[in-house]
């Protein structure tokens, strides 16, 4: 029944929502294309932040997935780049990592919310349809 719904509640205006993903582990990255692709996401993708404004400014997506670990980057970094833009700021950001973080980090970070892994595929759908659709913070 989730699945009918997204179908459904993906689209805005006659488009499908755009979601840039950034993540280091191919096979996590694989993962989330394709559960995000059957749910009628368009889906772009980057194992790392480098090129992550040239991607902004050529995708122009609607929802950034990050995780924070990077390799040698670090996503919270990257997250507070884009927070900090004008051009960008916008743009829901969602961080997700298998490692503990603290508030503070989050909170300097500019990250509209945190997932923690592994977590459920459930609770990304709510939050990739909720930010989708109001951006803002759920409370």
């Amino acid at each position: 029944m989730m699945a009918l719904l997204l179908l459904f509640d993906v689209k805005a205006g006659g488009c499908m929502k755009k979601i840039l993903i950034v993540e280091d582990s191919s096979d996590i990255r694989e993962i989330l294309q394709t559960c995000l692709q059957l749910f009628q996401y368009d889906i772009a993708a980057l194992k790392d932040g480098g090129q992550i404004f040239e991607r902004l400014y050529s995708y122009e997506p609607h929802l950034i997935l990050m995780d924070i670990r990077l390799g040698e980057q670090n996503g919270l970094d990257i997250c507070r780049a884009v927070k900090s833009s004008t051009k960008f700021c916008h743009i829901p950001v969602i961080l997700m990592s298998g490692n503990e973080v603290s508030q503070e980090e989050l909170d300097k970070s500019m990250a509209d919310y945190f997932l923690a892994k592994p977590f459920d595929i459930n609770t990304l759908q709510d939050q990739l349809l909720y930010y989708l659709h109001n951006g803002k913070v759920p409370h």
